[in-house]
């Protein structure tokens, strides 16, 4: 999964990873893939996370991704 852009909304995720929108909610809420909130409602994936995070086979490491080095 090679993508240029570095960060997805959940739209962009979807079709990225072919899972639907209401899974990737759910992992959200359960906090079990990696994502960044920026405020309240708004919620970004970074990519090499995401690929990351496919790789172990939808598993979380031990931390969310860190936003300020992007």
């Amino acid at each position: 999964m090679n993508n240029t852009k570095k960060f997805l909304n959940i739209d962009e995720l979807a079709d990225y990873t072919g899972m639907s929108k209401s899974f990737l909610y759910k992992r959200v809420s359960k906090k079990t893939i990696p994502f960044v909130k920026l405020g309240e409602r708004r919620t970004v994936f970074v990519t090499e996370e995401i690929d990351k995070w496919v790789l172990r086979g939808g598993q979380m490491g031990l931390e969310l991704p860190d936003l300020s080095k992007f």
